[in-house]
């Protein structure tokens, strides 16, 4: 079976069900392809290849999970207040300190506690600057009547220079995220589980590090996943051409990669020669071999022989004890 996107399309633009099933299946559960891969090699089963997934994955997928964002964001956008929403906002970086790669920032309405957006900022965007991206992702925000944030200078100051600011922008947002958000979003308010009896189902656990205390939580109902068969509906029927734009769309704003911040890059050839050069090379021995071998027989030589106590001396004269007299010190007789 194959579905093709158009009925004049080319033999390029048709794309197999089969390759295109297990693609959705590992990119909407949140898996990569290296485990699913290897899950396959361990079944011996035959399964697309590392290329087709990555390929697929930019053709279709992408483009699909970027579409169903902004029609989900603009109706969240729609059932909220027109007149202002009180959102908390923070980012969170690809990792601690200064050598993050990018950004999430993320806005929740306090009232619904659902994500109403999110932006990704790579730090490609920020000239290479990890602390500028958080603040580069709040201004790409909507406007807001209240905040909640951590304690960010650069937040602060930005929040009282944004006046008359609105802006939409979904640009940079990273499909794995986003389909966080939907999973988020759809599972935000989930009823407690009804025991047999028609009870709350309320589970109590006593954990280690409190001591023995016990902990009561209310078991709810396990998530749903409605977002899925949407995103594979549309999928499965959305034309190569809406696919096309789409992709171009975000393709054009994806920043350039950070090499291309050097210029004056050497090419491939000079690269291996340099390379090739550098491993041949006979590192000299420092110091030299005769040096080394003077320095070892000398300290054999030292270690062969006995080692020489250190004269005993008296404390009153420093003189040594040998042919001092036992119960009179020198010292003290001049003294006296």
């Amino acid at each position: 079976r194959v579905m093709s996107c158009q009925q004049d399309c080319k033999k390029n633009q048709i794309a197999y069900v089969n390759n295109l099933q297990p693609l959705a299946a590992i990119l909407l559960s949140g898996n990569n392809f290296t485990k699913f891969d290897l899950l396959a090699k361990f079944l011996s089963l035959e399964t697309i290849s590392e290329s087709v997934f990555y390929k697929s994955q930019k053709l279709y997928c992408c483009p699909a999970i970027q579409n169903m964002w902004a029609n989900v964001k603009t109706a969240v956008h729609s059932y909220l207040s027109s007149s202002g929403v009180t959102v908390a906002g923070g980012g969170r970086n690809s990792s601690p300190g200064h050598t993050a790669c990018y950004c999430v920032y993320t806005l929740m309405e306090e009232t619904t506690k659902m994500v109403v957006d999110i932006e990704v900022i790579d730090k490609r965007e920020t000239g290479g600057k990890s602390a500028a991206m958080e603040k580069l992702a709040m201004s790409r925000l909507l406007t807001i009547s209240h905040v909640v944030t951590d304690a960010s200078t650069s937040i602060k100051a930005l929040v009282r220079e944004m006046k008359g600011v609105w802006t939409w922008n979904n640009k940079g947002v990273d499909e794995r995220h986003v389909l966080a958000i939907l999973h988020f979003n759809e599972n935000v308010k989930r009823e407690t589980h009804q025991s047999k009896d028609g009870s709350d189902n309320i589970k109590v656990t006593y954990p280690k590090f409190k001591a023995g205390e016990e902990v009561v939580r209310e078991v709810a109902v396990p998530p749903t996943y409605r977002y899925v068969d949407e995103m594979r509906n549309l999928l499965f029927s959305w034309s190569k051409t809406a696919m096309t734009a789409v992709s171009k769309k975000y393709k054009s704003m994806v920043p350039e990669p950070l090499n291309h911040q050097f210029p004056d890059r050497v090419d491939k050839a000079t690269a291996v020669e340099r390379h090739l050069k550098r491993k041949n090379a006979e590192t000299p021995l420092y110091p030299k071999a005769e040096a080394q071998i003077a320095l070892e027989s000398h300290e054999c030589q030292a270690s062969s022989e006995p080692p020489r106590k250190k004269a005993r001396t008296c404390t009153k004269c420093g003189q040594p004890r040998k042919g001092h007299p036992r119960n009179r010190c020198l010292a003290s007789d001049l003294t006296g």
